[in-house]
Order: C-alpha cells, then structure tokens, then sequence
C-alpha cells in the first residue's frame, strides 16, 4: 500500500499540487466577491448605456462619503453609483431602489404622477432655483388635486453638471419613500442630506 501511495505521488505530485493550488484559489476569489458593502445611500442614473467614468464615481462618492451617516453599522460611510440602461430603468421603478435617481426626460414624463418621487417644492424655494420655464418637472400626483415639484432640472446643479452628467433633458429626483423600516428611513435622510450638499455647491 505505502509502495502504491509513493508511485502516485511520485507520478502525479505536481497535478496533485497544482489541484490544491486551483482550489485555494477558487475559495480566495470567492470570498473576495462575496464581501461586499452595503451602501449607506444608493444614487442611481439612467445612463444610455453611457457610464461615467470610474475615477469620476470615486470623485463623488469621496466628496459626499462625509455628509452621510454609517446606516448599517460597519465604520464604513458608502454612496454607490448604479447605472440604469434598458429594462433596469423600468425595474428601478417597481421596487425599493435607490434612494436618489438622475433620469431623462423621457423617464421623468413617464413616471412623475404614479408617486415614486418625493416632493421638492421645498427645495426649490430654499435654493432659489429657476425653473418657470421647466413645467415638466411639476405633476398632480395620483388623486392630489394640487400640482407639485417633483425633480430638479440638471441645468440648476453644477456640482453634478462638472461630473459630465447631461445639461439637457435630465433630471434629479428624490425617491418617494414607502417602506417606513428604521434603514429606509436613514437612508432616506441621508439621500436628503446628499441633495443639500449637491444644491449648495460652489465652484
């Protein structure tokens, strides 16, 4: 039995190694992906199969990561960027997604009156912004008789504009929040807190 054990090592050592080798790697990588971080405020952007670049995504998340809070507890304050093209635009919507979303005119139209964005008429006052001439960022919602704000034209965010977002036809939203468990509701505060800083910026 030792002689059959020696002869099979002998013979197939290095397939015996480079098995071992395939298998600890295989468990490396798949603890690797497996660890990730729950964001602690989702912005998402209909992107026209258009992403903005990597290092621009760090920009942002760097300048922002500070104005949040550590929602899910793990001493790590994270904003994640996710873009939406083809029918992920449509599943954004029919869901709990993100808690701030950058669409296009044409999403905008779509969706404004079926409830999923929050009111910012608020907003607009505070920061002054113009936009008599933008009627279609404002909606009578559902069965509410009065018309209200509901998106803020890209044109009136620069911090976002410097960030090539488009200038034209594209639109920040704040998404209506309809579960009222603590995380979403932290979330939802920091989504407001991430606009604030936005709507501020001065270059």
């Amino acid at each position: 039995m030792k002689s059959k054990l020696e002869n099979f090592w002998y013979y197939h050592k290095i397939k015996v190694i480079i098995l071992i080798v395939v298998i600890i790697t295989g468990i490396f990588i798949m603890t690797i992906t497996g660890k990730t971080v729950d964001p602690d405020v989702l912005v998402s952007y209909v992107s026209y199969f258009n992403r903005i670049p990597k290092e621009t995504e760090v920009s942002i998340d760097e300048y922002l990561a500070n104005t949040i809070k550590d929602i899910n507890k793990d001493n790590k304050k994270k904003l994640t960027l996710v873009p939406l093209d083809g029918p992920r635009v449509a599943l954004e919507f029919t869901s709990e997604g993100s808690q701030i979303v950058l669409v296009d005119g044409s999403t905008l139209r779509q969706y404004i009156a079926t409830g999923v964005f929050e009111q910012v008429d608020d907003l607009v006052n505070k920061y002054e912004l113009d936009i008599s001439k933008n009627t279609e960022v404002r909606a009578k919602v559902e069965d509410n008789t009065e018309v209200h704000t509901y998106a803020i034209p890209m044109k009136n965010i620069p911090f976002l504009l410097k960030a090539k977002f488009p200038a034209d036809n594209y639109y920040l939203a704040i998404r209506a929040l309809k579960n009222k468990n603590e995380i979403a509701v932290e979330k939802n505060k920091n989504a407001h807190e991430i606009v604030e800083v936005i709507l501020g910026y001065k270059e």
